[in-house]
């Protein structure tokens, strides 16, 4: 009902019969109808919304005869046409979204908002990585040699938290577009996508196999 109900709203936009006097009538039988309806409504929800039910019977002016028990509702009409309504608090306010902080903690510092357009200019990869090495004279870079259709090194800062031999088979994401740069001389030629764990840093990866250069989107 409560779904009729909106169509019924949506199809005779009493908002637009109001700017009209000259279908005041009509606008009297599109609120009476919804009104009606609202009977029938508070009725419904009463085994299990009672207080509910009751406050939307005390606002539509419903006393202890019609719409207070199913043998109300054997007759569409019985409110009274012309009684008044009463103005109540609202029923089902609207939830709106709140920011909840931690205790000594602040907002999220997140990056300046970028537009989708320059997202898209983001080629992320499913890459599967081949072999890893240490880089000589670092005690937390790790080489990596990935698969993405193409073979391409990557360099790491991941020695601390993976062993080479724990990378071998993974299948990873990385940002294949990413200009090269040289990191103790290797050429890295993009950058695995990786976030903090509780023990330490983790690679972003799947749950399921994942087609080797498919596009991360």
């Amino acid at each position: 009902m409560i779904n009729q109900a909106n169509k019924y709203i949506d199809s005779m936009a009493p908002w637009a019969l109001a700017k009209d006097p000259d279908k005041a009538r009509r606008l009297d039988t599109v609120l009476y109808q919804l009104l009606e309806a609202l009977r029938f409504v508070a009725v419904f929800i009463s085994p299990f919304m009672p207080q509910t039910a009751e406050k939307i019977q005390k606002q539509l002016g419903v006393g202890d005869g019609a719409g207070q028990d199913l043998t109300g509702l054997q007759e569409w009409g019985k409110l009274n046409p012309g009684g008044k309504v009463q103005k109540g608090e609202s029923l089902f306010p609207r939830v709106e979204e709140k920011i909840i902080e931690e205790k000594g903690k602040g907002k999220m510092d997140t990056a300046p908002i970028i537009s989708m357009e320059e997202f898209q200019k983001i080629d992320l990869r499913v890459a599967k990585v081949l072999y890893a090495e240490p880089v000589k004279k670092s005690d937390r870079l790790l080489k990596l040699r990935v698969d993405i259709g193409e073979e391409r090194t990557l360099v790491a800062g991941i020695a601390k938290y993976y062993k080479p031999e724990e990378l071998v088979g993974k299948t990873i994401i990385i940002v294949a577009n990413l200009q090269p740069t040289k990191l103790m001389g290797v050429e890295s030629q993009g950058m695995l996508l990786a976030t903090d764990g509780t023990d330490g840093v983790i690679l972003a990866t799947f749950d399921k196999e994942a087609k080797i250069g498919s596009k991360v989107r």
